[in-house]
């Protein structure tokens, strides 16, 4: 009974993990259609390939990390907003200090099997990195603006109109 709730366990980890990496992905691909920046989503997929793909497991960890900074250090270079290149920094950093973490306390003969806590959740800071990265891009004030321009908009054509004058007469009707 319990390897199957372990097992269990282990199954729903790793299908919240793939729901993740599936909801960023959907993210970035709507992001670098609406901003035209083909370098961010290759950073995302080519990092993601990184840990995925069998052909890089010859690679030590903190070799993937490696590349994974020297990929958003390149994506830095085609920012152009400061609030976009601050989350940029961000990844980088956390892939930075992942690169010390595994250079560290990776797979050697005196810490075998010792992981710190950063390291043991390491999905959700990759998560929460990247969900900051996204929402550098998207302009909140633009966002609400745009939506009070709109509902500016109907009010103006239902109070202008004939139609909405005669149905709010008769519903004012019905109601009493």
């Amino acid at each position: 009974m319990i390897e199957l709730l372990s097992l269990w366990q282990l199954q729903s980890v790793n299908v919240a993990a793939e729901q993740n990496v599936n909801s960023l992905l959907i993210a970035y691909v709507i992001l670098s259609l609406i901003i035209n920046r083909p370098a961010i989503i290759l950073a995302y997929l080519s990092s993601e390939m990184l840990y995925q793909l069998s052909i890089f497991d010859p690679l030590l960890e903190w070799q993937l990390f490696a590349i994974e900074c020297i990929m958003y250090s390149y994506v830095f270079t085609t920012l152009n907003t400061l609030k976009s290149k601050s989350a940029c920094v961000v990844i980088f950093s956390i892939a930075l200090y992942f690169i010390y973490d595994a250079h560290k306390y990776g797979a050697t003969e005196s810490y075998e099997g010792y992981q710190t806590i950063l390291y043991k959740n390491i999905e959700y800071i990759f998560t929460c990195a990247h969900i900051i990265f996204i929402s550098s891009f998207v302009s909140i004030g633009r966002i609400r603006n745009d939506i009070r321009n709109f509902f500016n908009s109907i009010g103006r054509v239902a109070l202008n109109s004939d139609y909405m004058l005669f149905c709010w007469y008769n519903s004012g009707k019905t109601i009493k």
